[in-house]
C-alpha cells in the first residue's frame, strides 16, 4: 500500500466513527424534544443537536466517498512504487498503542461532553452540580479514567511498547 492508500483507509474509518457519533446527537435531540421539564429551551437545543448531526453526516459522506482526494491533499502524490515497508514489532506496538489511545480519547471525550450536556440540560437555570445525577456522575468519572488511560497510551507509547515486548523473566525459568 502507498502512504496515500493508508491515509485513505484512515479517512474511511474516521467516516464510520463520525457516523456513529451522529447517533449520539440524534439521541440527544430526541431527548431534548420529549422532556417536558425544559419546554422553553427544547426547540433550540433540539435544533442545535440536529445541526451538529447534519454537519457530522456531511463530513462523513465526503470522507467516505472521496477518501483518496482527502489523502492526496494531505500527502503529495508520489510514484506508485512508493510503498510502505514493514515496520519492526516495536513500531507496530507503538502504533497500536497510539491508535488505541486515540480511540479511547475520542470515545471518552464524546461520552464526557454528552454527559455534561445532559447535566446542563437537567440543571436548568441552576448550577451545573444540580444536574449531576448519580448516573451522570458515574459516566463522568469513567470518562475521566478513560481519558487518563488514553493519554498514557498516546504519550507513553514507547514505554508501553518496551514493556510489552520485554521478555518475561518468569518464562525463561520454565523448562519445556
Amino acid at each position: 500500500m502507498t502512504p496515500q492508500q493508508v491515509v485513505g483507509l484512515g479517512a474511511k474509518i474516521f467516516a464510520i466513527w463520525l457516523f456513529l457519533i451522529t447517533l449520539t446527537y440524534v439521541q440527544s435531540s430526541v431527548l431534548a424534544m420529549i422532556d417536558p421539564k425544559f419546554q422553553p429551551i427544547n426547540s433550540a437545543l433540539s435544533f442545535s443537536y440536529c445541526v451538529l448531526a447534519i454537519i457530522h453526516l456531511a463530513i462523513a459522506a465526503i470522507l467516505w466517498f472521496f477518501p483518496m482526494s482527502v489523502a492526496h491533499r494531505l500527502i503529495p502524490i508520489t510514484k506508485y512504487e512508493n510503498t510502505l515497508t514493514v515496520p519492526s514489532s516495536f513500531e507496530i506496538v507503538r502504533i497500536g498503542c497510539c491508535l488505541l489511545g486515540i480511540w479511547f480519547l475520542l470515545k471518552s471525550g464524546t461520552t464526557l461532553m454528552d454527559s455534561l450536556s445532559h447535566a446542563f440540560l437537567l440543571s436548568g437555570n441552576g448550577p451545573l452540580v444540580e444536574g449531576l445525577l448519580g448516573d451522570l456522575k458515574v459516566k463522568i468519572a469513567a470518562s475521566g479514567i478513560e481519558i487518563i488511560v488514553a493519554l498514557i497510551l498516546i504519550f507513553g507509547a514507547s514505554k508501553v511498547a518496551m514493556r510489552a515486548l520485554r521478555p518475561d523473566s518468569r518464562l525463561s525459568e520454565i523448562e519445556y
